[in-house]
């Protein structure tokens, strides 16, 4: 319950009414405190289906509930969007990608036919006054030409937030707007230029503008402007972020009609009322007294919280004083001067912000839907106003059966605010990290929690990429190990490498994490689980060209690769690519054999396959083989340089000179500059059928997996022959001899360590340890960034161990330069006596 420090200091910005009426529900009724939601009905389904035993961390219980869809296996599923003023940021990342996982899962993993309706909020006191800011603050800029005018202008901007920071209701606000005027004070004594003065007090001075001339505002159109350049800016965001588009998109522009005759029907119906200004406004007490219904169920505490109603009202709302209870709240908003407007039978106006959301639900679903979602801060007031609004439309107190709530995102942290310049916008995120990476960060922790995005977060989920980026890795070499061998035998793994309970138990783990309210972390520490137990069956022994088993531990790979593909593929972490689709059950307890043959494997790896997150691009391969190439060209080069008359060495490049032109028609001496021509070249020369060829230069995924990747594949493995076959001369006897043994080594290690790395090649060294010889080397694409990040890692380490290496050195010089009384005076622990020469005589015991 709110303080009575908190209601004086939340006295001016209420009329005198509100108050009173205030410490009445408190006093008389005790709405704040005893106050509890009614009790939840699990639905009764219209449609019979055979459902998962799936629960739903449900708001309107606070606890998790059994999902049953109203009609079988047909999910009707309504998200709060963007209020489009301003661009996306980590917030609107935690709700929408947790949605998009959520709704992937129901679709792809459990097999509901989910219907996605989501809404744009375009109309909204937020978009009026940062509209009018923007606009007011370009013409001041192109107008202003007076240093004395600007800071005339900046210090009545400052008394503004000096007054406003005495009654702005939330603290950080408070503190931010004194800190920010004491900032522009500050500015005003510096000497500074017009411009620099018009940059650091634009925000402030915006503000001011807005407060005096915002009313005076003619041009509408920026008001339908701003809101089409922020929703744009927000798809690109989404879909950057992999975050699906939704199955229908709503915007409170085009229903300003159905609005009309919804706030009509709630009038008609007795919930709402008219005031003398042409507002109307919702009748909460009205509602709560009404049989058969209850307000704010969602937060039933929250009901005659002062400030949470005055923020659900929005900056630009009308006097208290026409309301008749104070937590009553707008359905619409007679328009003042400056302000954009529509007709109706109230007079000119604009809807209020919680009855668009629920026309806009209303209108696609009709009387009840299944599942309604929004971030946690939307709970009070706006989702239990679109509740109580659609339920006085209704005539009933069902109309969501599922609320969703995602958990609030923090800054290392701190809650994200511009005061506290904290503010992540996602393209920033996006500079920093992948998608994937952000992806795999919400995957780690629950959707309904709250998630702190900072150091400690993102390192986790970049961690868990490259856990699994080398996992696909070595399966990608393990099917390279199986078609370059050839074993002919089948025979059974032997208990310490045979994996099949591990992926067992893992299916069952995920069916039940998902089944647990989508407990994605369970689900993604099942994966890891797995991984280890890959990881160390691969320890304990290396797999290589003559190993046991190679068929069996090849199939083995090859099923759990494709299980953990098609799990981050129904998380959208990764693509739908060939080996995840050879997982054909999800949703499944597990525990019967994997869905993928061993005639599969040895068929699929009769050439090159595509193991990865990531779908094949044609820019992505295009770059890896030029790339690789102008590598060879480079490390071809370091060998004349290290060996300008060494025969052997001339052969092996005349060898993979020759092997270019015959198999991808490609001259080392004479490349085009242009990746794309030259995989054109490879692809032309290697891919006879016209009709695949254009599938392949159109970008066809399958066509880019079965065609395009094995003709890269087998240029990588060429250049990595090229540099074993180095690497075998400089071991010889004969380049001992003639003392190229170490420069044709590092050269080496530079195609390996500098020049692949940089085009997005990971190159590694294999030795078959049966026969204590080199094995095949593990060679594919691997992010660039990755590689890079693994590059300055391995440099770090070398260099802290070079660091400790010369301060032991030095501990030891010191210590060499001790005389014998001071060097074991300071060793108590050992002697306890020393004798008139300062030497030690008695050990402590």
């Amino acid at each position: 319950m709110r303080t009575w420090s908190t209601f004086r200091r939340l006295r001016p910005l209420y009329s005198s009414f509100v108050l009173p009426e205030v410490l009445r529900l408190v006093s008389t009724t005790g709405i704040m405190e005893r106050r509890s939601a009614p009790t939840w009905n699990l639905p009764t389904p219209d449609v019979k289906a055979d459902l998962p035993p799936l629960k739903l961390y449900n708001s309107l219980t606070n606890s998790k509930v059994l999902f049953v869809p109203k009609r079988g296996k047909e999910v009707s599923w309504y998200c709060c969007g963007p209020t489009v003023y301003d661009s996306s940021h980590m917030g609107h990342a935690r709700s929408y990608i947790s949605f998009d996982i959520i709704r992937r899962v129901l679709a792809d993993y459990f097999g509901f036919k989910v219907k996605y309706v989501m809404n744009i909020t375009d109309i909204d006191d937020k978009i009026i006054k940062r509209a009018r800011q923007n606009y007011l603050i370009e013409r001041y800029f192109e107008d202003v030409s007076s240093l004395k005018e600007v800071k005339e202008d900046i210090r009545s901007a400052i008394k503004m937030m000096d007054e406003k920071s005495k009654s702005h209701p939330e603290m950080d606000q408070r503190v931010f707007l004194k800190r920010e005027a004491e900032r522009l004070r500050m500015l005003l004594t510096a000497r500074t230029s017009v411009t620099s003065l018009l940059t650091g007090a634009q925000d402030a001075l915006a503000a001011y503008l807005d407060s005096k001339h915002g009313s005076s505002i003619c041009d509408y159109k920026i008001f339908e402007s701003l809101p089409r350049r922020m929703e744009q800016e927000f798809h690109s965001d989404m879909r950057a972020l992999n975050v699906l588009d939704a199955d229908k998109l709503t915007r409170v522009s085009e229903y300003i009609g159905p609005i009309v005759a919804y706030i009509q029907t709630i009038i008609d119906n007795g919930f709402a009322y008219v005031v003398e200004s042409g507002s109307v406004y919702f009748n909460t007490k009205k509602f709560a007294n009404t049989e058969g219904h209850f307000y704010a169920k969602l937060v039933p505490t929250a009901y005659g919280d002062v400030a949470k109603l005055a923020s659900g009202e929005g900056d630009l709302s009308a006097a208290e004083t026409e309301k008749q209870t104070f937590s009553d709240f707008a359905l619409w908003k007679a328009s003042k001067p400056g302000e954009p407007s529509w007709p109706s039978p109230w007079g000119q106006g604009r809807p209020g912000w919680h009855i668009e959301c629920s026309v806009m639900a209303s209108d696609a679903f009709g009387e009840s839907l299944d599942i309604h979602t929004g971030g946690v801060d939307l709970k009070f007031p706006h989702h239990d106003n679109e509740l109580a609004q659609a339920e006085a439309f209704f005539g009933h107190s069902h109309w969501v059966n599922y609320f969703l709530h995602a958990g609030h995102l923090t800054i290392s942290g701190c809650k994200m605010s511009k005061s506290l310049k904290n503010f992540i916008t996602i393209q920033d995120a996006l500079k920093q990290y992948s998608a994937r990476e952000l992806r795999f960060a919400f995957l780690l922790h629950s959707w309904r929690d709250t998630l702190d995005y900072g150091a400690e977060t993102m390192n986790q989920a970049s961690a868990f990429n490259k856990t699994v980026s080398d996992f696909l890795f070595n399966v990608s070499h393990t099917l390279r190990l199986l078609s370059s061998a050839k074993p002919d035998t089948n025979d059974e793994l032997p208990e310490a490498l045979n994996l099949s309970e591990a992926l067992a138990v893992a299916e069952r783990e995920v069916f039940e994490a998902l089944c647990d309210s989508i407990d994605t972390r369970r689900a993604m520490s099942a994966i890891r689980e797995l991984i280890n137990a890959s990881n160390q069956a691969e320890c304990s022994q290396p797999l290589a060209s003559s190993s046991p088993h190679l068929i069996p531990r090849a199939h083995q790979s090859y099923a759990i690769a494709a299980f953990i593909l098609r799990l981050l593929g129904v998380f959208g972490a990764a693509d739908g690519t060939g080996v995840a689709k050879a997982w054909t059950t999800v949703g499944r307890g597990g525990g019967g054999p994997p869905p993928i043959t061993v005639d599969q494997v040895v068929k699929a790896a009769s050439k090159p396959v595509w193991v990865s997150m990531d779908a094949p691009k044609v820019e992505v391969l295009a770059a890896a083989l030029h790339g690789a190439l102008l590598a060879c060209n480079q490390f071809i080069s370091d060998l004349q340089d290290a060996a300008a008359n060494a025969n052997e060495v001339d052969a092996i490049v005349r060898n993979f000179e020759a092997y270019l032109r015959k198999e991808f028609n490609l001259d080392l001496t004479s490349l085009p500059n242009d990746a794309l021509a030259v995989f054109n070249c490879a692809l032309k020369h290697t891919v006879r059928e016209e009709s695949r060829l254009k599938e392949l230069i159109n970008g066809h995924p399958s066509a880019l997996e079965e065609d395009a990747w094995p003709v890269v594949a087998r240029l990588l493995y060429a250049a990595a022959d090229l540099r074993q076959s180095v690497r075998v001369y400089a071991k010889s006897p004969a380049a001992k001899s003639a003392g190229l043994s170490a420069k044709l080594l590092v050269a080496c290690d530079r195609l390996r360590d500098n020049y692949f790395p940089a085009c997005g090649v990971r190159l590694q060294d294999r030795t078959d340890l049966a026969t204590d010889k080199a094995d095949l080397p593990a060679v594919g694409l691997v992010d660039a960034k990755l590689l890079a990040s693994e590059k300055r890692e391995k440099a770090e380490k070398e260099a802290e161990k070079a660091a400790l290496k010369a301060q032991r050195a030095q501990i030891k010089e010191d210590t060499a330069r001790l005389p014998p009384s001071e060097m074991f005076r300071s060793q108590t622990d050992k002697y306890s006596a020393f004798d008139d020469k300062e030497v030690s005589m008695v050990t402590s015991i």
